[in-house]
């Protein structure tokens, strides 16, 4: 018995929520190409300067073989493309691509482990690779167990090790005859991101703000004398600390630094402080929010950190899953050569750092987070 579905096999179907494993058909091609496209054109673009297969959308459609590749559906409608082999010494995980609208809700974190229990079944390691440049996408490996053998210009190639290749057994169970591990999966869960405290984005909600506010034109020798008695210069991310400590730091310095008001935003929203996320063509007024924060007001950074308090989660993935709409909306506009009227990408590109990093993003410190959509 293979330790995958054969393209007779029908793939397991968890009955909570309907998901499917399908065999891929030779006219699942322009689906396949979508999904794909979707998933992975930005990364793409920012590896090559390009997505290729734009160039002959059809001819690349032609050439996708079914073979190894299945179609992830949820309740009968397609949502993925998932595509496995085994070889010899490995099972190869070679795609795992999710529509938009399904990533971060648990649904690659089960179809992951599905893999993984039945390569381990067999006594097999698994291994993928990830572009270098989703740093989103190496988390959530990382997360899930699996460990970085090396990094080449482009790739960044994982393995997960079988927890004990003697205890294979002889014959690998099919999805079909053995319990999922997508079964009970609530897959309105959030991901294992661990979304960070209060105190936490206190802390960077202040240091951030002294950084937009010099970019602004503020008193900087004053602005790092208050970072450093308050303890919080160590808080200054690689990028902050060299524009900050720049003797005159260049244009694009200064634009990206004043820019993160939008990130900073979305920081003192989390915190309850701005009660309302202006619409996504609309910049925060960055000098509004002196009136929240020392060494503006008079509050110490200790007063004002120990004080904080956070919406809740379920707030802050609501908030997470918007902006992320709002900038693949904006991103795919920009794509395909169209007008958003609707979404400012400058404006919605910040907004999603800003969450993405409260949210947790894998533990990635703030230069490090990634707006993947």
């Amino acid at each position: 018995m293979p330790p995958f579905p054969s393209k007779q096999e029908t793939a397991a179907v968890t009955q909570a929520h309907s998901l499917t494993w399908r065999p891929a058909k030779a006219s699942d091609g322009p689906l396949a190409y979508r999904i794909e496209e979707d998933a992975m054109r930005p990364y793409a673009e920012a590896t090559w300067g390009c997505w290729l297969p734009a160039a002959d959308p059809d001819g690349f459609i032609a050439q996708f073989d079914p073979q190894h590749h299945f179609i992830v559906e949820l309740n009968g409608a397609p949502i993925g493309v998932i595509a496995v082999k085994e070889q010899d010494d490995a099972v190869l995980l070679e795609k795992l691509y999710l529509g938009h609208e399904h990533r971060n809700v648990g649904v690659g974190a089960a179809l992951l482990a599905d893999v993984v229990a039945t390569a381990q079944a067999i006594g097999k390691p698994v291994r993928l690779r990830a572009l270098a440049v989703n740093v989103r996408a190496q988390a959530f490996y990382l997360r899930h167990g699996f460990e970085v053998t090396h990094q080449d210009a482009q790739r960044v190639h994982f393995v997960k090790w079988p927890r004990d290749p003697a205890s294979a057994h002889p014959l690998a169970p099919s999805y079909l005859n053995r319990s999922s591990e997508m079964d009970g999966q609530d897959f309105d869960d959030p991901p294992e991101d661990s979304v960070r405290d209060a105190q936490t984005i206190a802390r960077r909600a202040l240091v951030l703000m002294c950084v937009v506010a010099i970019a602004l034109g503020d008193d900087k020798q004053k602005l790092v004398a208050w970072l450093r008695s308050s303890g919080l210069w160590v808080e200054l991310s690689p990028n902050e600390l060299d524009f900050i400590t720049a003797d005159e730091p260049n244009e694009r310095q200064v634009i990206n630094a004043s820019w993160r008001s939008e990130a900073l935003l979305l920081l003192l929203w989390s915190l309850d402080l701005v009660p309302k996320i202006p619409a996504a063509t609309e910049v925060c007024d960055p000098a509004a929010f002196k009136a929240l924060l020392p060494p503006w007001v008079q509050e110490s950074a200790t007063q004002f950190i120990e004080g904080a308090r956070r919406r809740s989660d379920e707030s802050l993935w609501e908030m997470s899953n918007e902006l992320l709409d709002l900038h693949w909306t904006a991103r795919d506009a920009r794509i395909n050569d169209r007008d958003c009227p609707n979404v400012n990408i400058g404006i919605i590109q910040e907004r999603h750092h800003g969450i993405n990093w409260i949210i947790g993003y894998g533990g990635a410190p703030w230069d490090e987070v990634a707006t993947d959509t």
